[in-house]
């Protein structure tokens, strides 16, 4: 979907499991964009690395683990880039502001609260009993799941 939004960029689409990698691949086929997609398995701090700040945008949704990954201790390359993230504040995981906090030297940070979903929205599913279009747009999740999208504060030329 961001390869055909953004015809210019270059995506990184990385997914442990290799059934998710696969469709990634067949989805990409289908739309005329393999060429700029590059599929991995695993992204680490490393990975931060080699994308340039400024030019790079990491959206991010990894089910809870964006509080390991997204570290700028482990990888200070977060500091200069600009990232959607899907925050999970679940009791195991630490409050959405505890993450948030990590950033606020160097990033502005918006709150992006989750909208009921609109089964109504699809017309796939209007045959679908009401009971099944629920099903079909629930994401089985113990509580929402808001999203941040972190700005770098990048320092003005001049």
């Amino acid at each position: 979907g961001l390869a055909r939004l953004m015809p210019e960029a270059r995506i990184f689409a990385y997914d442990l499991d290799p059934n998710a990698r696969r469709l990634t691949a067949q989805l990409a086929e289908l739309n005329d964009v393999s060429d700029r997609i590059t599929i991995g398995e695993v992204f680490t701090h490393a990975g931060f690395e080699a994308l340039p700040a400024g030019d790079s945008f990491v959206f991010c949704d990894i089910e809870g683990a964006e509080l390991e990954l997204l570290d700028p201790e482990k990888a200070p390359a977060l500091t200069g880039l600009d990232l959607l993230v899907e925050l999970h504040n679940l009791p195991e995981i630490p409050l959405h502001q505890a993450f948030i906090n990590r950033f606020a030297d160097t990033h502005d940070a918006e709150i992006i609260e989750a909208a009921p979903r609109n089964a109504g929205a699809f017309t796939e599913l209007r045959p679908l009993s009401s009971l099944d279009q629920l099903l079909a747009v629930w994401e089985w999740r113990r509580g929402p799941t808001p999203w941040v999208l972190l700005t770098a504060k990048r320092a003005s030329a001049g």
